[in-house]
């Protein structure tokens, strides 16, 4: 890496007004990790080259996965002046308020993007009905919320995202928990080692009284996961508390509030 720095900046000395060149450097710098510099790098190639759309939706997925929403936002205004048509564009700015709990925004941008797309793509329809679903479950109207998941699955019965997520949210509701048991189940199958998924599972089982089962799900979920979330290990520590395993119940829920020292409800189970 440090030889193939070296290489790279040599080129940008020589190159340095190269857009082709800048492009190359921001694909490594994504590679590696460093979504910093890809950004600045990319930025670079933009100030060269501004009616580059495809170069601002790229922007935008490194601000999004970034976790920059409002420089993601900024980067797809930019992006929708040269290709204000773009379906993809859409299809990330809503989630991206979603992130940012911009519920209407969110909804009117998957309205949008609905209203584009050609009635025999149904994949694609069912994914924004997905996730109009998951927008409207945060705003409180479950059973709108619940439709919507129903009106996604119909298009495809197979949209793991969807699935899990109407699975999760029946779970929380404490509704048809033999419904979210087979829908996450399903989710599972096509992602076997997705940890969100594994994670769903073993709360639904959590929330049917089957304990035992839960926990080999949620310790799964842990291993497929590098850097499990708070909500994960939160989850972790609830089943294992069912269980009586008391100490390492609270050792997790302390993993849990380091990784979110806001967490009321984990402070008050720790306490």
């Amino acid at each position: 890496t440090q030889r193939v720095d070296e290489l790279f900046g040599v080129l940008l000395e020589q190159h340095f007004n190269d857009p082709a060149t800048t492009e190359i450097y921001t694909q490594y710098l994504y590679t590696t990790g460093n979504y910093k510099g890809a950004k600045e790098q990319l930025g670079y190639a933009l100030d060269l080259n501004p009616t580059d759309a495809d170069g601002w939706r790229r922007l935008m997925v490194l601000n999004v996965i970034d976790e920059d929403y409002p420089a993601a936002i900024a980067a797809a205004e930019r992006a929708l002046e040269f290709n204000p048509d773009s379906l993809d564009l859409y299809a990330y700015i809503a989630p991206t308020y979603f992130q940012m709990k911009e519920y209407d925004k969110a909804l009117a941008t998957y309205a949008k993007a609905l209203s584009m797309t050609d009635s025999t793509n149904v994949e694609m329809r069912s994914d924004l009905l997905g996730g109009m679903a998951d927008v409207i479950f945060e705003q409180g109207d479950t059973l709108r919320a619940f439709d919507t998941y129903e009106q996604a699955l119909a298009l495809n019965p197979l949209n793991a995202g969807a699935l899990n997520n109407y699975a999760y949210f029946l779970s929380l509701c404490g509704r048809d928990l033999d419904k979210a048991e087979r829908m996450a189940a399903t989710a599972i199958k096509l992602y076997p080692q997705s940890s969100t998924y594994l994670d769903t599972y073993a709360w639904v089982l959590f929330r049917q009284g089957n304990t035992m089962m839960a926990l080999t799900y949620i310790k799964a979920a842990i291993e497929a996961d590098d850097e499990p979330s708070a909500d994960l290990l939160d989850h972790y520590g609830d089943i294992l508390e069912a269980d009586g395993q008391h100490d390492l119940a609270r050792e997790q829920w302390k993993k849990a509030l380091e990784i979110d020292p806001d967490n009321k409800q984990i402070k008050q189970k720790l306490q």
